[in-house]
């Protein structure tokens, strides 16, 4: 009865989402960011790449692919961050 029961609960529609939720804005896409976040996002991924951290464009290149990637952060840090990615891959692990 149990199992049923949250089987039920799992398919059965959702409620209204709250009032504090209507009021946030849709999401765009990177293609929607204004040029002050892009500039924004570019100094920070260049300075975390600069102390030898890929994290915030790896994941953004993983996660919206490589057209968003280099729309955000340019050609050039996407293309040394994968490289740094690649080659610190290389060297993890005993000698």
């Amino acid at each position: 009865m149990a199992v049923r029961r949250m089987v039920a609960e799992a398919f059965a529609p959702q409620a209204q989402p709250s009032a504090q939720y209507e009021s946030l804005p849709e999401l765009g896409g990177v293609e929607d960011l204004s040029p002050e976040d892009l500039a924004e996002m570019r100094a920070t991924g260049w300075g975390e790449f600069m102390a030898g951290d890929t994290t915030l464009v790896m994941t953004t290149y993983d996660a919206l692919g490589p057209a968003a990637a280099v729309h955000i952060f340019g050609a050039d840090l996407v293309q040394r961050a994968r490289k740094l990615t690649s080659s610190s891959l290389m060297t993890v692990g005993r000698r």
